[in-house]
């Protein structure tokens, strides 16, 4: 079996950083998880640090070698200096950047050469899952939520 290589997005549930996203790529998607809610010096990322709770909403995966999902990740956090995604049109004012992300994601499923690679998407967030538009291309399998545990939000004024 390949081993899994996955290109995943982050949602903060922190009050103050609602609207954060983050993507970023893994082998393991609990365990990263986990290290991104335990902070930096746990081996979370220093954009995600001190601002969760993150939940993970979905991953692709399927990609052949690390180089290619390391691509996709790439073209996912800087739509504008891709070339693979032409005629984009940039997060506009009130896009919220999650609409924004999951705007860019079945483009970038659609442009070479990810469209060539049996990619699946796998949501983790509970249903309903928003539609995506355009819907990604027929050979991209979309997996359903097999309800995944999600962090409990901070109480506020607790130490840790």
């Amino acid at each position: 079996a390949m081993p899994l290589r996955a290109v995943y997005l982050l949602r903060s549930s922190h009050p103050r950083y609602r609207d954060r996203v983050y993507v970023g790529f893994t082998v393991n998607p609990e365990r990263r998880l986990r290290q991104h809610n335990a902070g930096r010096r746990r081996g979370g990322a220093w954009r995600t640090s001190g601002r969760g709770p993150w939940w993970m909403e979905l991953y692709v995966y399927g990609f052949p070698s690390d180089v290619a999902a390391l691509r996709f990740e790439w073209a996912w956090q800087h739509p504008a200096a891709s070339r693979r995604l032409p005629g984009v049109t940039p997060r506009r004012p009130r896009e919220r950047p999650m609409a924004f992300a999951l705007r860019l994601l079945p483009r970038l499923l659609q442009a070479p050469p990810w469209c060539r690679l049996p990619l699946r998407l796998r949501w983790l967030r509970p249903p309903p899952c928003p539609a995506l538009y355009p819907a990604p291309p027929p050979h991209v399998q979309v997996e359903g939520a097999e309800l995944a545990p999600r962090p409990r939000p901070r109480r506020a004024g607790r130490t840790r």
